[in-house]
């Protein structure tokens, strides 16, 4: 958990790491400030993340930390249109604040921008009951049944339009 480590410093910590491997890098509150929340400076930012001798393979915009705090899906939308544009050889993924409520409408309106765009979530499927703070399966199969619903009609919607 570092923010915005030197890409060469990431390199020699894998040089020796058993292949295949998978190189996720998590931009949380903090790296987002340093580039002032802003996706151009984001992307220039990432150029020597995806290019050169690390190879990141994934990128995960996560402003809330694991804490299930709400991104703010415009922001959102402006970071994925911009890193998209790139065409960095990488998958995006994105978290904050999914829950078996929101993340229908909110990974529908994502995937728009990028088709392989994956999410993550801890806290929305949590309970947190008896202060044991545990996985809800409940949670997750809702979840996990309107993220797919998600993808299934963002697929259907594709298919009539071309």
């Amino acid at each position: 958990n570092m923010c915005w480590p030197q890409p060469y410093q990431l390199a020699m910590l894998i040089e020796d790491a058993f292949e295949p491997y998978t190189i996720v890098i998590q931009f949380g509150e903090q790296a987002l400030k340093r580039v002032e929340n802003d996706p151009n400076m984001l992307a220039n930012r990432l150029y020597p993340y995806v290019h050169g001798s690390l190879e990141t393979t994934h990128l995960l915009i996560d402003p809330s930390g694991g804490e299930g705090k709400p991104f703010k899906t415009d922001e959102m939308t402006a970071y994925l249109s911009v890193l998209h544009a790139q065409n960095y050889d990488v998958r995006l993924s994105v978290a904050g604040g999914f829950t078996p409520k929101t993340v229908y409408e909110r990974f529908r309106r994502l995937l728009g921008i990028d088709s392989y765009l994956s999410i993550d979530i801890e806290a929305g499927v949590r309970d947190d009951v008896t202060g044991a703070d545990t996985l809800s399966l409940e949670k997750s199969e809702r979840y996990l049944r309107e993220a797919l619903r998600a993808v299934r009609d963002h697929a259907q919607a594709e298919k009539v339009t071309s």
